[in-house]
This record gives C-alpha cells, structure tokens and sequence, in this order.
C-alpha cells in the first residue's frame, strides 16, 4: 500500500470511528464513507443485526483476500498470451515488410518472364 493510499485509509478510518462515536451504526458509518461497496455495506449489516459484526470483518477480510488474489492470477494468465499476441504481429509486420518484398525483387522478373512466354489466350468455344 502506497503511503497516499495509507493516509485515506487512515481518514476513512477516523471518519468511521467518530459516527460511531457519535452514536451511527456501524453500518452507516460505513455507508456514509462512499468507500465500500454496497455488498461490504451489507455484509456488516447483515452481520450487525444478528450481533456477530466480528464474523462480518474476517467474512470480508476473506474476500477481499480472494479478490486480490485471483485478480493477481488473472494478471498472470494474460501476460503470456498477450507476448504471443505481440510477437506474432512483429514477425508478421517483419515478413511482410522485409521478406515478402525480397522474394518478389528475386522471383518476381524470373516468374513475369516465364509466365509471358506461355501465355495463351482463352477463347470460348462455338458450338454449332
């Protein structure tokens, strides 16, 4: 965590802990930050109806730790495709700039003299 990210954690925390002071549940000190989503929202207050708001936290400390981790191996998953992505329009841009205009500076004059030289033309048949 960056240190501006620890600062706003830090002001959303005291923000949250003076409306519970103040008397606020702990649900809507957290609803009134506009920091959570509205899954956590109700998570704690699910949990804070039935008086068990410490199962509320470890719930959401356990997801949250799931979120990261699995947006971290998605991340991951998409690195090597992403390489074979890029490299395949490198080497195509390299073929088809570079080596493709080779080969036709090579074969090109050769193919156009041997192939003028037998052309025929087609005509359509008469019957009749």
């Amino acid at each position: 965590m960056q240190s501006a990210d620890k600062q706003e954690m830090k002001e959303i925390l005291s923000f949250i802990l003076a409306n519970i002071r103040s008397g606020k549940s702990v649900t809507a000190a957290f609803q009134e930050t506009g920091k959570f989503s509205q899954f956590l929202v109700n998570m704690i207050h699910n949990n804070e109806e039935i008086g068990r708001l410490p199962d509320a936290f470890t719930s959401i400390a356990q997801y949250l730790r799931f979120q990261i981790q699995f947006r971290g191996e998605i991340r991951d998953a998409m690195v090597y495709p992403a390489f074979l992505i890029v490299t395949s329009m490198v080497t195509f841009i390299i073929i088809f700039q570079f080596i493709v205009p080779r080969f036709l500076g090579i074969f090109g004059a050769s193919a156009a003299q041997s192939a003028g030289g037998s052309e025929t033309p087609v005509r359509p048949q008469q019957n009749g």
